[in-house]
């Protein structure tokens, strides 16, 4: 899986020491405490992902990770909520489905608008990406709204065999940001484990976007 971005991201460890003069300049600083209700920590596998389920189920298997979630109606009768994020509902209804054609993995439009995947790995220190939009920002709290982003891959945090992600900081300044250290892990000849960071900020719109650290 991803076989071609084994290469790009070994490139991308060299030049590591180089990548803080590439940080945007939109990207905002903020203070950030420890996160006050404990830690969060993600565990994510390619045995447990959307992609691996909905090559279980779809009608025709995807390739590769999705780089969007489309928003769409959801179709009770020709559409199924998928198991990877079943335990992750707003106003008591799934928000990742598989689609009617059964190709691809969608998000209930009444919850998200079309999100378009942030592949943490390759996000240099201070390289903000914009994600998509929580219509109900109510119905979800940050943290669980974290937990169900990275379960979905929406941000992409591994590439091969997996990652462990720990929430360490959070900001309640305009909106909410929660910052995550940890790492992903492939093989190529031997095990690889390599550090990745970044923070996530959901502003008092709903609008979610990824930083780099």
């Amino acid at each position: 899986m991803r076989a071609w971005w084994i290469g790009l991201w070994i490139g991308m460890l060299a030049c590591k020491g180089s990548s803080r003069l590439d940080k945007a300049d939109d990207a905002p600083t903020q203070e950030v405490s420890e996160a006050p209700d404990g830690p969060l920590i993600v565990h994510r596998t390619s045995h447990t992902s959307l992609l691996d389920e909905q090559r279980q189920v779809g009608t025709a298997p995807l390739g590769d990770f999705q780089t969007t979630f489309r928003a769409v109606a959801v179709d009770r009768a020709n559409m199924r909520p998928m198991e990877t994020t079943a335990g992750f509902q707003v106003s008591g209804a799934p928000v990742f489905w598989l689609s009617a054609a059964g190709d691809a993995v969608v998000v209930d439009h009444t919850v998200f608008t079309e999100l378009s995947v942030v592949d943490a790995i390759r996000l240099r220190e201070g390289q903000r990406k914009e994600l998509g939009q929580l219509l109900q920002p109510e119905a979800i709290e940050p943290r669980r709204l974290a937990e169900l982003l990275l379960t979905a891959d929406a941000i992409l945090t591994w590439g091969h065999i997996g990652s462990e992600l720990t929430l360490v900081g959070e900001s309640n300044d305009d909106g909410w940001t929660g910052v995550f250290d940890g790492s992903h892990t492939y093989f190529t000849n031997e095990k690889n484990v390599v550090p990745i960071g970044f923070a996530m900020h959901v502003d008092t719109e709903g609008r979610i976007s990824v930083t780099g650290r």
